[in-house]
């Protein structure tokens, strides 16, 4: 997410912390500029909160599951499809951490075949 410091204008860095969510810029060292409830925007704008189907996966953090939303993946279909490539490339997943969101998301569709 790429928001704009109150202040300076300039790019800030979020920070998740517990419930709320806090943007830092370089133009103070005395505090967030932003700081707002995690569902909310800086403007009070509800935020989606499909990115946080994405936690259900073993090895998915909120930045990841983040990403993913950023990138427009929207269900847990989304990420089932995208290649293995564009999975390594988002920051936080290695190999490792790939091959586990992929075993995960095979056997979760194994389990919903076998219900349905």
């Amino acid at each position: 997410m790429k928001s704009k410091c109150p202040r300076c204008g300039g790019v800030v860095r979020w920070q998740v912390r517990g419930a709320r969510r806090v943007a830092f810029c370089a133009c103070t060292r005395s505090g967030p500029v932003i700081d707002a409830p995690l569902d909310t925007s800086p403007a009070g704008v509800e935020q989606p909160e499909a990115w946080r189907v994405f936690l259900t996966i073993p090895g998915v953090n909120i930045e990841i599951a983040r990403t993913f939303y950023a990138h427009g993946w929207r269900t847990l279909d989304d990420i089932h499809a995208i290649s293995d490539e564009e999975l390594l490339s988002i920051p936080g997943i290695g190999p490792i951490r790939a091959a586990r969101i992929r075993g995960w998301l095979v056997n979760d569709e194994q389990e919903e075949e076998y219900d349905g």
